[in-house]
């Protein structure tokens, strides 16, 4: 329906700039309203009119002024009309071809995309809401890749031939005809990485696994990219995981988690000034029983905790410092002399 090519562009326009303050663009746009399949083709996002300042020095190369901050060649989405009878997004299928994205780290958890997520923080004191709903199938990304342009490090890591694909993301009770299993698979600075799935498609519940298993994954080589917005600095840890991810449809849409994750040799610190030791612990694993993230419910088996260390204080308007910097909340004491600064130290 090219004739109304325009005014749907300029309505995404308008949206995108409303939403994530970024300019979009779309070179086709392919809407079939009796079946309610949407296909947009070179969709992009830009980048921000004024990007952080990078830090001084040669690695300021590693910019790409010109390019965008995500590009899709080709995005298309099947809707179903149950969507608007739930007034919730139900679709078949959702498929995206040559994902590129572009993220630009200046330093100091600083990154080029802060301000779309200041965009989309949540209003501060909104009233609770219920969750959103939605059934989404058959999710396709092919053909993906990633820059980092790391500043301060005078690098790029980068993510090629990327492929996900997920049965099913529901929290409706919708069944729909699943058709691809569960994989995972890129290539990071080279290096392949890739998943395997069993699964029983053709059985009446549709169940289909997969595994993760990670072996002494060190987050040291990472904490870099920490945003500087958290409360805490993770200082290291080392993870291990075996887990299982299993989708079926019986009678509802499911997607459950089981297994046991692992974090060993961790170390929590303030981020005030001192950066004194939070929290530490030699060993901890936690055993998933039945962990259901769409309905979040979580059922575990048994956690494991060694050698734990928690410093706790108090300053003189009665913060805490297990509280994030600029929190109001306060510990009020009746006692008559409530100057002095505690702190609790325990070690098992």
């Amino acid at each position: 329906m090219p004739w109304c090519l325009g005014c749907r562009s300029r309505n995404l326009k308008k949206r995108s700039l409303k939403k994530l303050g970024r300019q979009l663009t779309v070179g086709a746009v392919d809407f079939r309203p009796w079946s309610l399949e949407l296909t947009l083709s070179e969709l992009a996002i830009a980048k921000a009119a004024s990007p952080p300042a990078p830090a001084a020095g040669p690695e300021s190369s590693l910019l790409s002024p010109g390019a965008p901050q995500l590009k899709i060649a080709r995005l298309y989405i099947d809707a179903e009309m149950q969507s608007l009878l739930r007034f919730a997004p139900v679709a078949d299928a959702i498929e995206a071809d040559g994902l590129a994205l572009s993220l630009t780290h200046p330093g100091q958890g600083r990154y080029d995309v802060d301000d779309i997520l200041a965009r989309l923080k949540p209003v501060a004191n909104a009233p609770a809401s219920d969750p959103l709903r939605f059934a989404l199938y058959n999710l396709v990304l092919s053909d993906g890749q990633l820059d980092f342009a790391d500043l301060p490090a005078g690098r790029t890591p980068v993510v090629r031939d990327l492929r996900l694909s997920l049965p099913f993301l529901s929290n409706l009770r919708a069944r729909r005809e699943v058709k691809t299993s569960p994989h995972l698979a890129f290539r990071l600075n080279g290096s392949r990485f890739d998943t395997a799935a069993v699964g029983t498609p053709f059985s009446q519940t549709h169940k289909t696994d997969a595994t993760l298993a990670l072996r002494g994954l060190d987050l040291r080589p990472y904490l870099a990219y920490r945003p500087e917005s958290l409360p805490f600095r993770l200082d290291s840890a080392v993870l291990h995981a075996d887990i299982k991810l299993a989708f079926e449809q019986a009678p509802g849409t499911v997607v459950r988690l089981s297994g046991t994750a692992t974090a060993e040799q961790v170390r929590l610190l303030e981020t005030r000034a001192g950066r004194r030791e939070l929290l530490a612990f030699d060993w901890l694993e936690v055993g998933l029983d039945d962990v259901r993230p769409l309905e979040r419910k979580v059922k575990l088996s048994a956690v494991t905790l060694s050698a734990p260390t928690l410093n706790m204080s108090r300053d003189w308007a009665g913060r805490l410092n297990l509280l994030p910097p600029g929190d109001k909340f306060a510990i009020k004491n009746g006692a008559t002399d409530d100057s002095t600064e505690r702190a609790v130290g325990q070690k098992m």
